[in-house]
Formats: C-alpha cells, structure tokens, sequence
C-alpha cells in the first residue's frame, strides 16, 4: 500500500502560520499600558515578561531541533503549540509579575522556542534545492504575524480588556499552532 503523497507546500504554508502565532511575542507592546493601568506595576516590570520569553524561547530553540529530530517535527511543534496557548490562557490570571513571568516568560517561551525550529526544518527538507526560499518564506510569518495581528489584538483590548485578549489569544494560538502541525513531516526517504 502506498503512502498518502503530501503536498511540500502545505509543510511551508503551516510553517508560516506557526510562527505568524509565535511571532506576536512581538507585539507585547500592546499589553503594556492597559496592564499597567490595572495591575500598576510600570511598564519595566511588565516589559521584563517578554525578555523572558525570548531568553526562554532561543533556549529551547536549540531543544526544538533536537526534539524534532527524536520524536519527529509534528509531535514537538504540537507540544510547543499547546505550550504556549497554555502559557497565554494562563497569564490571563496572574495577580502579580511573578506569576506572568511563570505563564507567558516561562511557558509561553519554552512552546515558542520547541514550536520555532520544526516549523523552519520541514519546509528546508522537502525543498533541498531552494532552502533560503524557503526558510525566508517561513520566516515571513514571523515578522507578518506581529505587523498583521497587533492592530487586531488592540481592538480586542479595547473591546474586552487585556485579560481577555490574552485567554483568547492563548486558546486562539494554542488550536492554530496544533492543528497546523499535522502538517509538519520529513519528505519521504
């Protein structure tokens, strides 16, 4: 019986939309004021979340390609998915910086960096002859998920406050980040 034969281009199109929701780490910024005008805990403080979530993150890059090469590019971009929508639902709630660095630094970022890497490596393994292509491509979503995504997220701010912004967002980038990750394979041998 032959394998289902897969697409190359859905690998790099469910690449781009992974790291469209990773790369809205990014857009942090928009959290801050309404965060603070909460919480009262000064932009410095609330700042310091994301720091932590990219220190977490290029940390656990690193792991993402090992993982992926051990358990396969699906499994670690889907543990990575639920990761960081568990990291954002969770900051939802958090009462003190303490608490936001733990859900959105520390989860969040451990699922960023296990999500980033399989999502890049696919889309190069099924086009051997156009890596940087490819990993541009790829890449794109990255920068395009902030630039496309912020001005949504303000909205929903304004519309439903930080708190609930962040919970959707959470489940929102969880589901996506999963699902497309079905997607992610090694072209055959």
């Amino acid at each position: 019986m032959n394998k289902p034969q897969t697409n190359r281009w859905s690998v790099v199109i469910a690449g781009v939309v992974i790291l469209m929701c990773l790369g809205v780490a990014y857009s942090w910024g928009v959290f801050l004021l309404p965060i603070d005008q909460e919480m009262g805990w000064g932009r410095a403080k609330i700042s310091f979340a994301v720091s932590i979530l990219l220190l977490v993150f290029s940390v656990f890059m690193a792991i993402g390609g090992l993982l992926e090469k051990k358990i396969g590019p699906k499994k670690t971009a889907c543990t990575g998915g639920a990761l960081v929508g568990i990291g954002w639902f969770l900051a939802a709630f958090a009462q003190s910086p303490f608490i936001l660095y733990l859900c959105y630094g520390v989860i969040a970022g451990i699922g960023t960096g296990l999500s980033y890497m399989p999502s890049i490596s696919s889309g190069i393994k099924w086009f051997p002859d156009k890596k940087g292509l490819v990993t541009g491509i790829i890449v794109f979503g990255f920068g395009f998920g902030t630039a496309f995504l912020s001005p949504f997220i303000t909205k929903l701010i304004n519309l439903f406050g930080w708190r609930v912004t962040i919970a959707v967002c959470g489940i929102a980038f969880g589901l996506i980040i999963t699902q497309a990750a079905q997607f992610l394979r090694a072209p055959p041998l």
